[in-house]
């Protein structure tokens, strides 16, 4: 019987997997070409890169460089775009498994649907075209993902270990994608609420001192005032806020989850609530109309 369970696990996790295989050999591309064509437009970063040059990224994209250094390490070993594809399909599979570490850190008993639900996000168009055509939107949700396990970690430790993990991790994940530095406010009102105001200063010289790379490209790059997380800030927040939303509504639709977030807004004290009206209706009149059309957005490809 127990031999019978653990083949159905297997299997569970082997069926998307070779999905995924299958879709690699045929060069699929679910954004219906969008994937392909980013990925060839900006791959002359990824072999400058591994040329050890360092100021051209800016000319092929306007995302920050880590995904693009990322993939260099592969490319400096094999110099062929396919091998270096195989290897970050490769990577791209730890996207479930750090997906099921931390469904199993909130439903510990549950660990067969945990696994179900994080191998079927193989299927999952946006993850399908990203690692298959590796794009630096996956890069930085593996890391983000990471980032949150050492998160849910420290909430039962309090290990300023574990804290540091966390930026660490958050920080690759915003030098993926700058927009990603967002989830900074998250992490950052968590650690103000429940920890003391020396761990707290502690906390933001760690963020700021990983912080400072990005201040650097912001200020070097000839287009470090046009990157999509500077350009229009009360879009970029508003959009990334409504893909958290789309995404945790999986996890949150359930009557204990329901009741623990109604406890955590009626502690609110009432300024709280006010800054937080205040911070959205700021973000509301400064969004500008031009960006509602010409940007990107939406909850399957970001």
């Amino acid at each position: 019987m127990k031999n019978l369970f653990i083949s159905k696990k297997i299997i569970l996790v082997l069926i998307p997997i070779l999905s995924l295989y299958f879709g690699f050999l045929f060069d699929e591309d679910l954004s219906t070409g969008g994937s392909e064509k980013d990925f060839h437009r900006t791959f002359a970063a990824v072999e400058d890169f591994s040329d050890f040059i360092y100021n051209t990224t800016y000319q092929y994209t306007r995302h920050f460089p880590f995904h693009y250094l990322f993939l260099s390490i592969p490319h400096i070993f094999f110099n062929d775009t396919y091998a270096t594809r195989v290897v970050y399909l490769l990577f791209s599979l730890t996207f479930p498994f750090f997906v099921y570490l931390n469904l199993c850190k909130f439903y510990e008993s549950h660990k067969i649907n945990n696994l179900i639900l994080s191998s079927s996000l193989l299927f999952l168009p946006f993850f399908r075209a990203s690692a298959i055509w590796p794009n630096a939107h996956l890069t930085a949700l593996i890391f983000l993902l990471i980032a949150n396990y050492f998160y849910i970690i420290n909430i039962k430790s309090n290990n300023f270990y574990y804290k540091f993990l966390n930026i660490f991790f958050l920080s690759l994940s915003t030098y993926c994608i700058q927009s990603y530095a967002v989830f900074f406010l998250f992490y950052l009102f968590n650690y103000y609420k429940n920890n003391s105001k020396k761990k707290f200063l502690s906390i933001m010289i760690l963020c700021i001192t990983f912080s400072l790379p990005g201040f650097y490209l912001i200020l070097t790059t000839p287009t470090g005032t046009k990157l999509d997380f500077s350009n229009d800030f009360s879009y970029t927040v508003i959009t990334n806020l409504s893909i958290i939303f789309f995404f945790l509504l999986f996890f949150l639709i359930n009557k204990l989850n329901f009741l623990m977030i109604r406890g955590y807004l009626s502690e609110l004290k009432l300024q709280e609530i006010f800054l937080l009206i205040s911070l959205f209706g700021l973000l509301i009149f400064n969004l500008e109309g031009d960006s509602l059309s010409v940007s990107a957005g939406g909850v399957f490809f970001f």
